[in-house]
This record gives structure tokens, sequence and C-alpha cells, in this order.
């Protein structure tokens, strides 16, 4: 189980935490669920039966890329990369109305995905970007220091590599957009 308060009534959270009684008396007002075409999780939508009559759900479905992929040097791979990140992007600049409204008033903002460090980190620090006036940089910073398992690459679990090329594409494309 895994959550962070990463601003007051914005939260990144994984999915066990949905099931659970955390955000009973939160005030929450909107769910927002980001996924992978190729997550099995996101067939069985358990964490709906806790979304009450005055909550809103927002679902963003965006397209993972895999190890190959990120370390490919085709460059019809990277365009592919690339165009994933601005969809991303897009999908974050489309829902930071909605989130900016929620917040303004009081009501409570939970950002997940299946682990909550990655897609739904990037959400949060798109915010931040947005409604934030920082940059991608430093809304990375800023996540990692409410936990230092956002942006972390698990791919190496020896190394402490932070390279996560799809996450930083969308971060920058996100400052364009202020």
């Amino acid at each position: 189980m895994f959550v962070s308060e990463i601003i007051p009534n914005l939260w990144v959270c994984d999915y066990d935490v949905l099931n659970s009684t955390y955000f009973n008396n939160r005030n929450i007002g909107l769910y927002i669920h980001i996924y992978s075409f190729q997550n099995e999780l996101n067939k069985n939508r358990n964490f709906q039966k806790n979304i009450g009559y005055n909550q809103e759900c927002i679902d963003i479905q965006i397209k993972e890329i895999n190890q190959n992929m990120r370390y490919s040097q085709n460059a019809t791979i990277q365009r592919q990369i690339m165009r994933y990140s601005k969809d991303f992007a897009e999908h974050i600049y489309n829902n930071i109305n909605q989130i900016n409204d929620t917040l303004m008033y009081r009501r409570g903002v939970v950002i997940f995905s299946k682990h909550g460090v990655q897609k739904a980190a990037t959400v949060a620090a798109g915010y931040l970007i947005l409604k934030g006036d920082m940059n991608a940089n430093s809304s990375i910073q800023v996540m990692k220091s409410k936990e230092p398992l956002f942006f972390k690459s698990f791919e190496f679990e020896n190394e402490n590599s932070y390279e996560n090329v799809l996450y930083e594409n969308v971060l920058k494309y996100v400052e364009t957009y202020v």
C-alpha cells in the first residue's frame, strides 16, 4: 500500500489504498485513474465501489513503453515515444482545470495507478508545473522530496537510476502549455 500527499488535498497512491478506508473521511471530490493499455488491473474496476455519489472519476489510458523501446536507437521508435509523451501531456493539460477546481473547493483529489510511482506521479508533477509555476526539473525534485520512489527506475535494482524517458518527456511537453 502506497500513498503520498503532495500538496494539501492532492494525493498520489496505488490501487491498494482505494480498497482501504484511508480516504473515507477526507472529502475526496475527484479520482484520477491512469493506466496503460497493457495493465490487467484496468479490467477489474474494484475501486469504483468506493466512489460516492458526489465524487467524479476520470480515466486516463496511456500507451506504455517497454525497456526495449526506451533504449532503442531506432528513429521510428524514438518518434513513437515522443508521440506517446505528447499524448500523455495532452491528457494532463485537458484535466488540469478540473483538478484545480476540485482543490479550490477544498475537496481532495486522488491520482492513482498500479503502483503510483510513475504514471500517477507524472500527473501530479504536471499539476505542479501548470498551476505551481515550476519547471519540469523542479517538479520532479518536489515529487522526489515527498517520496524517494517517484520517478525511480526499477529496471536496474542495484543502480540508483532515474532515467524515465517517457515521464521526463511528458513533463517537458507539459511545460510548453505554460
